[in-house]
């Protein structure tokens, strides 16, 4: 289990959480201009606006694109203020 998942588990993480890209998260089968949509870079942040009940998967909306997608836990850490 990682970190992140722990913490979500123990209540402390989750809407309203500043996270961090770990890596650059794209929109598979979205492309323009021959380049696949990018959501955000290794470094961007964004806040979790929502979290799946079903799959405990977060939606992120990330600042520098303005868009939101649903991540893996891999995918993000916790932002440190």
């Amino acid at each position: 289990m990682t970190s992140m998942i722990a913490k979500m588990v123990a209540g402390t993480f989750g809407v309203g959480s500043k996270v961090i890209a770990t890596r650059q998260i794209v929109e598979d089968g979205f492309v323009i201009e021959d380049q696949p949509w990018t959501h955000a870079y290794a470094g961007d942040w964004g806040y979790v606006i929502y979290m799946d009940p079903e799959n405990g998967y977060p939606t992120v909306r990330f600042a520098g694109s303005g868009t939101a997608t649903i991540v893996s836990w891999e995918e993000i850490m916790e932002a440190k203020e």
